[in-house]
């Protein structure tokens, strides 16, 4: 059985965040008439944020050869 990486696991969650956070933004853009910018901004920033940082650790195991599959 493969194990499922940890990061497949925050990517998957990150996703979904992205997505119901865009829906609730739109809903509320069509009642009140306006966004919350700010909030937008800070939300896609802290992602982006932990894409980049899976993406330093998933180079850097990489460049080291630690991420190998194992084969049982």
């Amino acid at each position: 059985m493969k194990k499922i990486k940890t990061s497949n696991i925050v990517l998957a969650v990150i996703a979904v965040v992205l997505i119901s956070f865009t829906i609730a933004c739109l809903v509320l853009f069509a009642k009140t008439g306006s966004e919350p910018s700010s909030l937008i901004v800070s939300v896609f920033a802290a992602c982006l944020g932990e894409f980049s940082i899976l993406g330093f650790i998933r180079t850097t195991k990489t460049k080291y050869g630690e991420d190998t599959e194992e084969e049982e």
